[in-house]
């Protein structure tokens, strides 16, 4: 992650913070609400790149200072797929985390078939929506 990306991102998580203590006066909560905008956040910057990383955490303080409480970071995760699905908002070109994985993987391409190219690679908000389902389902089952 470049350095002037990681400051923006971790400005945005304090800002957060400042807004819940101002708006809200109370931490009670917070810290587990932190690690899933933080997760969000990551994910978002990786996938779609700095500006809609931008919007997501401008959306998160902004229903902090009209509501009163604190997003449900499901909702969180929801607005972000949504807004990462809008036209003109297209993949980030290069995602540092997957295309540093991908170099590094001794041979991968020898190992496949000439003219495979395997299932396509679910997207962390597809993959975080099939993980709440099951999650739902299987509390509903005991």
């Amino acid at each position: 992650m470049e350095r002037d990306v990681e400051l923006r991102r971790n400005g945005h998580l304090y800002e957060i913070a400042s807004v819940n203590d101002e708006m809200l006066g109370s931490r009670q909560g917070f810290p587990a609400s932190e690690t899933g905008y933080r997760k969000t956040v990551d994910s978002v910057l990786d996938i779609s790149g700095p500006d809609l990383m931008d919007e997501v955490a401008a959306s998160i303080k902004d229903h902090i200072r009209t509501h009163e409480e604190r997003p449900a970071n499901q909702a969180v995760r929801k607005d972000a797929r949504h807004s990462s699905r809008r036209p003109g908002i297209s993949p980030a070109t290069t995602s540092t985390r997957r295309s540093s994985e991908r170099s590094h993987a001794p041979n991968q391409s020898s190992r496949r078939r000439p003219g495979y190219h395997g299932p396509s690679p679910l997207s962390f908000f597809d993959l975080i929506s099939y993980t709440e389902n099951i999650s739902v389902r299987c509390l509903t089952l005991k």
